[in-house]
């Protein structure tokens, strides 16, 4: 049973050391490895109907102030599929439900 102590215990340390390891690799390599460090800037684009414009933009805006890395624009559609937005690339090919 000590034998197995043993083993359990070593494994975890093991384990421990390659974690702080590649932890201290990216902090003193980060450079060398074109590793990002800080938040990218996301961009959401949402695509809601005329009718509820006001409140997502209200919503969109307040996120926006939270959220610095990521922002939201509102584009208004007047229907359910945004064709005119989204051109298909085959013009026989059906657009996307989502």
């Amino acid at each position: 049973m000590q034998q197995n102590k043993s083993l359990f215990f070593g494994i975890i340390a093991l384990a421990v050391v390659i974690v702080i390891g590649m932890g201290a690799a990216v902090y003193f390599f980060a450079d060398s490895l074109n590793l990002p460090t800080g938040q990218q800037q996301i961009s959401i684009e949402v695509m809601v109907p005329l009718a509820l414009e006001p409140w997502v933009n209200q919503a969109a805006l307040d996120f926006n102030r939270q959220n610095r890395a990521t922002q939201v624009t509102v584009n208004t559609v007047d229907g359910l599929l945004p064709e005119d937005r989204f051109p298909p690339a085959d013009p026989q090919a059906t657009p996307p439900a989502a």
